[in-house]
């Protein structure tokens, strides 16, 4: 690795002179400027970021701590993030936890200590390197206290909801997102909506079922728990959902993600019901699968780019004294994707 005492020696000067000269702190003449910097050319040489933090008070580095990089969500907030870091300046370091490939949707509480523990260690990885401050994305709404409840460091987390009360949160907009998506079924006609979700006791599950809710009271329309069938997020759980809710006279179907969306697709197109003109599916999401089912399906975009975005602007603010650690909650709001598996009744 070229050193600047290469670049010194090869030129005749100090190294504090060729220090300088990178830095942009020399009254060097131009001759000994040019000389050294077509060295530094030549030699290929590149500056160690962490050492210079190491010496200084700011590396214009930020950690990236997220829960499975797997995880469809993941990788558009982390791209959109280190696009707008290396914008303004910064470079980003993640820290891949691969929880979801390590431990599945199941956590016990035994798990949740390992979590804690690893978290912790993250953290203090990151810390030793001097990072000027550390993003934290989750995979999946909840609240999470991993992080410390007063950090010495600035923080902000994305998709989930931390319990330090000092961590400015950047979260999806699931309400509302769900409430016009049942309004929408309902103003095509549909009276009998059927719901597949996850788990009832996840975030997402709750306030989306909460916001069809509303959507059927403001309507006028009675809510029949018999309607919303529970399992894991996955393909299984939307065939199995869907040959319950076909049984009980559905004409629409809101799949809570974009995988039951396409379960929901097989059963019903094993038993010969068509979408939509049967039986009209919608999904959320906007997963890449949305678009190349068929018929192509309705479903919910996620603002994920724009949340990657608003993080690495937030934690650079703060980094910067621009603004403070103050908790803020930034919503982002989702939109509607119309394609062809909706139908009006008549």
């Amino acid at each position: 690795m070229v050193t600047l005492k290469d670049i010194a020696k090869r030129c005749g000067v100090t190294t504090a002179t060729v220090s300088n000269i990178i830095n942009g702190k020399t009254k060097a003449s131009p001759e000994t400027t040019e000389k050294v910097m077509a060295v530094v050319k030549e030699l290929g040489y590149r500056p160690n970021v962490i050492a210079q933090g190491l010496r200084g008070t700011r590396t214009h580095t930020i950690g990236v701590i997220v829960e499975d990089i797997t995880l469809f969500n993941a990788p558009k907030i982390i791209v959109s993030f280190m696009g707008h870091c290396e914008e303004l300046g910064y470079r980003a370091i993640i820290e891949n936890m691969r929880f979801y490939v390590r431990q599945g949707e199941g956590w016990t509480d035994e798990s949740r200590l390992q979590y804690r523990k690893a978290v912790s260690e993250a953290i203090d990885k990151l810390k030793s390197i001097k990072v000027d401050g550390i993003v934290y994305v989750a995979c999946h709404s909840r609240e999470i206290d991993y992080l410390p409840d007063d950090p010495d460091f600035p923080a902000v987390m994305v998709y989930a909801y931390p319990t330090a009360k000092c961590i400015p949160r950047i979260v999806l907009d699931d309400d509302k997102c769900s409430y016009e998506m049942v309004k929408y079924l309902i103003s095509k006609g549909h009276e009998r909506i059927g719901i597949i979700a996850g788990g009832n006791d996840n975030m997402h599950t709750q306030k989306r079922i909460v916001s069809y809710q509303k959507a059927l009271f403001e309507s006028g329309l009675p809510f029949n728990p018999d309607m919303i069938y529970h399992d894991k997020w996955d393909r299984k759980c939307g065939y199995d959902g869907a040959k319950k809710l076909v049984s009980k006279g559905v004409t629409a179907i809101y799949c809570l993600n974009d995988e039951m969306a396409g379960g929901a697709y097989d059963y019903l197109r094993e038993k010969g019901i068509k979408v939509p003109d049967d039986v009209s599916v919608v999904g959320h999401d906007n997963r890449d699968m949305a678009s190349f089912l068929y018929p192509g399906l309705t479903t919910i975009d996620l603002p994920l780019y724009h949340m990657g975005w608003a993080a690495a602007g937030k934690i650079i603010s703060i980094i910067e004294g621009k603004s403070r650690m103050d908790g803020k909650l930034e919503v982002c709001n989702c939109r509607m994707i119309e394609r062809e598996s909706v139908k009006a009744r008549k």
